[in-house]
Formats: structure tokens, sequence, C-alpha cells
């Protein structure tokens, strides 16, 4: 006899049944064992052609209707079980007991999920998001907090796109933290192909891929809003890094705050596009990023020990810079990058000397090299 996991897993399955089609489907034949009794025929053809019960409106197409025929066949969900479990992914219902919990507040969750490795723990989870084309300010600063928050047992949660995405997921596996991210299509499909590494480095460190689509689905642009959700879902605080006036991180920001989620933003120029939406929501209300420190401790309530040892270690970092010249040039860096030459021409040096002190700073952590010749501070 067929399980109601099983059954769940048949009717989401079905590529081009969405969400909405699917809640109109539930509402018509109001309990999901309907559709695989011995009236399921019967049943899926008044779903397409109208019934009583909707009114005499069919609420999904003929094609619908065929793809779910085939779909709830027992047969077919064997094959794509099966199937599933040799790539490595796993698909939880929402009566599932591992099924994520936070996204029980959406007024649309996901009726079932596709999991490759884990799915978030109870533990506290902090949504980091931003622009794909970020500044070197903005990733500095996202390298910074992702890393800091992941030490302090923090999972990350993100989108996985390019930028922002992509840099708060690394750091904080760099800084040996778990992060999750919420693919716009399949968990099977890797996007962007650019983060195929960070993709596979996820799921090596304990970490996990989550979707609501089925494996295979393309990632498609209309797809992207809906996933945003997930992701507010699943962050117990989401933080802006960078984000431009009609960025679609907002529609993340618009998901939290509609589920009383603390949104923080993260200041920046007011000349600098990348910071227009950060300013913007600042000024709206939400919370102004200032230390990883702070984030920390509105998530667990603790950051005195971690914050004691990064203070400790910049301390004596400091101490190291006995040569006036070094210290003059670390003062000509700024977030945004700059030059050797423009770095030379403030700090009043020669361009032989900066070239041979930038290279001490580098090495010693006080300074990147973001492209040949430019550099930012850290």
């Amino acid at each position: 006899m067929m399980t109601r996991e099983e059954m769940w897993f048949g009717l989401c399955s079905c590529q081009g049944i969405y969400r909405t089609d699917i809640e109109r489907i539930l509402k018509a034949v109001e309990d999901i064992s309907n559709l695989y009794g011995k009236n399921k025929s019967r049943v899926i053809s008044e779903l397409a052609q109208g019934s009583k019960r909707t009114n005499g409106q069919g609420v999904i197409t003929i094609e619908q209707a065929q793809e779910l025929r085939k779909r709830t066949e027992q047969d077919e969900i064997s094959r794509l079980m099966e199937l599933n479990e040799k790539r490595g992914i796993r698909f939880l219902s929402m009566d599932a007991a591992d099924y994520p919990k936070r996204l029980l507040v959406l007024k649309d969750a996901p009726y079932g999920i596709y999991v490759k490795g884990a799915v978030p723990s109870d533990g506290p989870t902090c949504g980091m998001v931003g622009a794909r084309g970020c500044s070197a300010y903005g990733r500095s600063m996202s390298e910074k907090f992702a890393a800091y928050l992941a030490k302090g047992q923090v999972q990350i949660i993100s989108g996985m796109a390019l930028g922002i995405d992509a840099v708060c997921s690394r750091s904080a596996l760099a800084a040996g933290g778990k992060t999750f991210v919420v693919l716009g299509g399949g968990v099977d499909v890797i996007y962007p192909k650019e983060n195929t590494d960070l993709y596979y480095e996820i799921l090596m460190k304990g970490g996990g891929v989550l979707s609501e689509y089925p494996p295979g689905t393309p990632s498609l642009a209309w797809q992207f809003p809906h996933r945003n959700r997930l992701i507010a879902a699943l962050s117990d605080l989401l933080l802006v890094m960078e984000a431009r006036k009609q960025s679609g991180t907002l529609t993340t920001v618009g998901y939290a705050l509609d589920m009383g989620k603390d949104v923080y933003a993260l200041p920046g120029r007011v000349t600098d596009p990348l910071s227009e939406s950060c300013n913007l929501l600042i000024r709206e209300g939400a919370g102004m990023l200032s230390s990883p420190e702070e984030v920390l401790s509105l998530l667990t309530g603790r950051s005195d020990e971690i914050s004691k040892e990064g203070k400790s270690s910049r301390e004596s970092q400091k101490a190291e810079f006995s040569d006036p010249k070094a210290e003059s040039l670390y003062a000509a860096l700024d977030w945004d990058a700059r030059s050797l030459e423009e770095i030379a021409q403030k700090a009043q040096m020669k361009a032989e000397e900066t070239a041979s002190l930038i290279t001490y700073l580098v090495l010693d952590g006080w300074a990147k090299e973001v492209s040949p010749g430019y550099y930012v501070k850290t």
C-alpha cells in the first residue's frame, strides 16, 4: 500500500504543476489519497474538465492532468524515488519529521521540498543577501560578517547567486561553519555554473542544497522571487550587505518583514549606487549593521568570547606596525579598490617603496589584492 509520503512525492514531482496548482487540486479532492484511489481516473478528469466541487470549472489544464496521471502511478513513483536516492536527493513532505519547521511560518509553505545534503538544524540561522556585482567594500564586509558568525555556530543561508551570496557562503565554509542554499531550480541543477565548486564544497562540509522544485527543473527568472521567500523563512535574521535601488534582494526583505523577522542593512556612502537600497532600508527602519559581534549577540545572546579573541588578535597585529611607513600605507587604503599609484600618492611614497610595503600588508592580512595592481584594506 502506498504511504502518504509517496503520495506527496508523486504530486509534488509533477513537472509544470506548481504550488498554487497543488493548492487548487487539494481543495477540490479534499484529501490527497483521493488522487490515488480506485476512482483516480475520474477524479483527475474532473480536475481538468470541471465538476460540482469546482463549480463546473477545471482547476488544471489537460496537459497537467496527463502529467498528474503519470506521476501518481506506483511504478513511476518507485522509479523516481530510486533515481533520486542514487543522486543523493531526499524528498521531505510537510508531514515528514525533518521537514524544516521554519518554513511552516509561510502561508504558502511548500507541500514538499527536495534536499541534497542536510537541512538547517534548530540552531541560529542568518540570511545574507545582496548584489551580484558587489563592490570591494561589500565583499570585504560580507567576508568579515559571514566568517565571524560561522565561527559563532550560526548557519548562513543564501541563494548561491554570484556576488554577495557566494562570498558569504565561501567565507562561512572557510571559517569552519555551515551554509545552506536555496535554488531557483532543481537541487541537481547547479546555477550559476560559475559556483559549481561552491555547490560541492557546501555538500562536502555538512551543509545543504534545498529547492521546492522537482529535480531537473531549470532555473527560470520568475522562480527566483518564490525562492526568496524560502530564504527569508529559513533565516532567523536577514542581513542585506549591498543592493541597488531596484535590486531583487528587496523581495527577500519584503518576505522577511511580512514574517516579522528583523532585517539589518550595511550602510554605505550616499554616492554609491550599490548602497542605495541599504541606506534607504535603514532610513525606513531597518537595523544598521555596525559589527558582527552585535549580530551574533542578537542571534545567540553571546559574543564576548569571540569578540575578545578577535580584539586580542587585532591588537597584536597592530603592534606589528613597527615601521611608521607601513602604518601610513595602511591608512592610505580604503574599502574600495585603489590602484598602487593612487595608494602611493595618498601615502606620499615612491612607487617602488609602496610596492614593497603593500606586499608586507597583504602577507600580514591587512590588505588584499582584489585584481592585479588594485588593493583594499581588510
